[in-house]
């Protein structure tokens, strides 16, 4: 093998176990709080009473719209687009 085709082949290595890394990164955000439908209601539920300035009004109206989908039934989830939101409110109020 020629030491041009080696590099690129390192290159293309590299390349891919950062891109993998990224997505396990990214995945565990979005698992790491709220597993259970339960911990997704509670989390609900702390963000519509925190005293923080830190909602405007399209977070409240989501929130006020999740606490609605989540009291349906015990098992019922936010989606994946759902989950991101929540974690992203929960980062920005720090709870």
């Amino acid at each position: 093998m020629s030491k041009n085709r080696t590099t690129v082949i390192v290159y293309q290595l590299l390349v891919s176990i950062a891109l993998a890394i990224a997505i396990v990164m990214s995945l565990r955000v979005i698992v790491a709080h709220g597993e259970t439908s339960t911990e997704w209601f509670h989390l609900v539920l702390d963000l519509q009473n925190t005293k923080r300035n830190c909602l405007y009004g399209p977070d409240r109206a989501f929130l006020r719209s999740m606490f609605n989908e989540l009291t349906v039934s015990a098992d019922a989830m936010p989606t994946p687009a759902q989950q991101r939101w929540l974690a992203a409110l929960r980062k920005e109020c720090k709870l």
